[in-house]
């Protein structure tokens, strides 16, 4: 469905789409990508495409004076070539179509908040660090000062203490100015437990390790630490904690012929980045529980069930996979589908009882 524009930059074409969303449907629309509010909603798309939050407020004013909604727009001037093109493009298309269209584009498997170096900033509490041969020899990296705002230190101008807390243990780091540079340091026994889970057989800069940081409670002075292991990742996703099993007969021989419905293991991957290893109904941690054998796995899954769906869908890593533990991804495939949020409280309220 992507279009193309003549002397349009890629981030422009699509946000001229997203602006035309925006104005055609409105507040449905801006509450269908959850970002809040308008402004926020502009920074947010600005952002994941290289965009400036102001060119995406004007593209969805340029579509204003054709739609009826509260706002005027630029009605005072025709539409251009490209917004004509996109209305030709798009004008037929049902809202649910343009916004999985829309959620597609935004995903932050293809855009991370902000990308820095070997960095990548995917929500407001959580970033991933590639770990390279440099993290264990000098016990920590740099921070590009284009994400210092993630940990809050913007106009550092002396030492913040910070904690990282890894699989029940703590470890004291500070961020700091060393040759006008800001640099992340830890404590050496952080850098030896790394070391025993970076994987075999790979260069010091292609180990495939991601260090995610997510902070603890909002607060850019704690943070829960996790390893992705990208190889781990991609192999789970060929595995069965995709697909629930249903039943099937035992015993007799038999043939079956089934559908089976691919699944992208970058989407996969980016939505453990996001959401971490922990299972979200009821806490389950594999790693803590079974040890190594157990370490960098969860099942995924999906909010928006793929065998229900008529055509290809968009999955936002976001809002659309979800980390399970084995017993909770039964549970709410279980006859009808069930909200997340239904079954913690399913969980909640039975270990509550339980516990009388």
């Amino acid at each position: 469905m992507l279009i193309c524009y003549k002397r349009m930059k890629k981030g422009n074409e699509l946000a001229l789409v997203i602006a035309y969303y925006l104005s055609k449907f409105d507040k449905k629309a801006y509450e269908s990508l959850g970002f809040g509010s308008n402004t926020r909603t502009h920074e947010q798309i600005g952002r994941r495409l290289s965009v400036n939050p102001n060119t995406v407020k004007n593209m969805r004013d340029d579509f204003d004076s054709i739609h009826p909604n509260p706002r005027a727009g630029w009605h005072q001037r025709d539409l251009r070539p490209s917004r004509r093109k996109v209305v030709e493009d798009f004008g037929h298309v049902p809202e649910h179509e343009l916004r999985d269209y829309v959620v597609g584009v935004l995903s932050e498997d293809s855009s991370p908040i902000v990308e820095a170096y070997s960095w990548r900033v995917l929500t407001d509490t959580v970033a991933v660090k590639s770990v390279d041969k440099s993290c264990i020899e000098h016990n920590g990296t740099g921070i590009p000062r284009q994400i210092a705002f993630f940990f809050e230190i913007e106009k550092l101008d002396e030492i913040k203490r910070l904690e990282f807390h890894f699989r029940g243990e703590a470890f004291i780091s500070r961020a700091t100015v060393r040759n006008s540079r800001l640099r992340l340091f830890w404590e050496r026994r952080f850098s030896r437990t790394i070391e025993k889970y970076l994987p075999a057989n790979k260069e010091s800069d292609e180990y495939g390790l991601g260090l995610r940081l997510s902070k603890v409670g909002g607060k850019a002075d704690k943070f829960e630490v996790q390893l992705i292991d990208e190889s781990v990742a991609t192999k789970d996703s060929r595995g069965p904690d995709e697909s629930p099993h249903e039943g099937s007969t035992e015993g007799r021989r038999r043939v079956f012929y089934s559908t089976r419905y691919e699944r992208d293991p970058k989407n996969r991957k980016r939505a453990l980045e996001i959401h971490g290893y922990i299972c979200a109904a009821c806490g389950f941690d594999f790693g803590e529980v079974y040890g190594d054998r157990g370490f960098g796995y969860i099942e995924v899954h999906h909010t928006k069930p793929l065998g229900e769906e008529s055509s290809e869908v968009y999955v936002d890593p976001h809002k659309d996979l979800i980390p399970l533990c084995a017993n909770c991804h039964r549970i709410v495939h279980r006859g009808e589908v069930l909200s997340i949020d239904k079954l913690k409280k399913i969980v909640e309220t039975n270990v509550r009882q339980n516990s009388r």
